[in-house]
């Protein structure tokens, strides 16, 4: 009799696989955006909050970082219309680059992020204004970010190096040789961009490097690697002060950073 109810059981899940599709989201757009994932991907939906066991998340298999979060929501969260309140709504967040922002958040039914970065992303309500397509290609983008420690893949990337003049000349040692090797303590890969800011009493950006190599490993130097950059430009003080920095959305520079998107149309622009 148990191997019978066995062999059925295993009838019933055959059936189960084979003629009917999942859909574990309460919209027809996300359920079709999850079939999208599956076959694009090779990766399905998993709910890791108890609490919230309606939420699924997309996450990358290879670093199981999340490219993509459906939430069901009031309405009025994500509107901020009272008028929507008590109206169930499901959304997508995902992740974008942010010189992207503006433009999408012209687009209807894409919002502020609900609970997440709002620089860095966007909510999408699953309600058909946003087509399957372009939330694809969206989702395509945001997992790329998932990928290398967080880059999009194969893409590089600039970053912004400060260097004190009082213990180190960097003009000095480019002017011996148009290579030197510098501290590593970023995510540096070879093909990046760094940036030397020099800070007081220069404070300006003045060199622009190719990476060469990264994750060089050093016994003499705290952290243990190095990466050899290639001199590419030299700018004067006065064309990226700080000020400037500024203005084009570096606030600070106490540590390695990326570049904005507006300092690296700034820069593009040099002659």
């Amino acid at each position: 009799m148990s191997s019978v109810r066995a062999a059925y059981g295993e009838i019933l899940a055959e059936v189960a696989t084979q003629c009917f599709r999942e859909e574990p989201f309460l919209t027809p757009q996300a359920n079709r955006l999850s079939q999208l994932v599956a076959r694009t991907f090779h990766e399905k939906a998993d709910y890791p909050f108890k609490k919230l066991p309606t939420y699924g998340v997309f996450r990358n298999a290879d670093s199981n970082k999340w490219y993509g979060l459906v939430m069901n929501i009031d309405k009025a969260l994500i509107t901020k219309e009272k008028s929507d309140a008590g109206q169930e709504v499901e959304i997508l967040n995902l992740k974008i680059k942010e010189a992207k922002r503006p433009k999408l958040l012209a687009q209807a039914g894409i919002y502020p992020a609900y609970h997440m970065n709002r620089a860095n992303w966007v909510s999408i309500m699953l309600d058909e204004r946003v087509s399957d397509d372009e939330i694809l290609e969206l989702l395509t983008e945001s997992r790329a970010f998932t990928n290398q420690g967080g880059r999009p893949l194969n893409q590089p990337i600039a970053w912004i190096e400060p260097a004190n003049p009082k213990y180190y000349d960097v003009a000095a040692a480019f002017a011996k040789k148009r290579e030197i090797f510098w501290k590593q303590n970023t995510k540096v890969l070879a093909g990046d961009t760094v940036y030397i800011y020099l800070t007081a009493p220069v404070k300006a950006l003045c060199y622009k490097c190719l990476v060469l190599e990264a994750g060089i490993e050093s016994e003499e130097v705290a952290p243990k690697k190095l990466m050899h950059l290639q001199l590419v430009q030299e700018y004067p003080a006065t064309f990226c002060p700080f000020n400037k920095l500024k203005e084009l959305g570096v606030k600070a520079v106490r540590g390695a950073r990326k570049t904005t998107q507006e300092l690296d149309d700034y820069l593009a622009h040099y002659s």
